[in-house]
């Protein structure tokens, strides 16, 4: 789930953590919404939000780009905090 100005959108995330710099990790990916049609919009003018996952953990991200294709809006995401996966 995306939550974003309380707004919550079931997605499809591809993750990827990054390796150490100066002793902090960090992590990045997209999110795509897993219904067409969904408010992605909303999302990419709040500029950030928080990922839950389907057992509860949670981390909060900074959207650095959203890109339309297919009918579909994909969000590239930047992680702050620890990684929640």
């Amino acid at each position: 789930m995306v939550l974003a100005g309380g707004l919550e959108i079931r997605v499809h995330a591809e993750l990827t953590a990054e390796t150490p710099r100066h002793g902090q990790t960090g992590w990045r990916g997209t999110l795509q919404a897993e219904e067409a049609g969904e408010d992605f919009e909303s999302m990419h003018e709040s500029h950030s939000g928080r990922l839950r996952l389907y057992d509860g953990r949670e981390g909060a991200f900074t959207v650095t780009r959203a890109v339309q294709g297919f009918g579909r809006t994909t969000l590239r995401i930047t992680g702050s905090g620890s990684i929640p996966f």
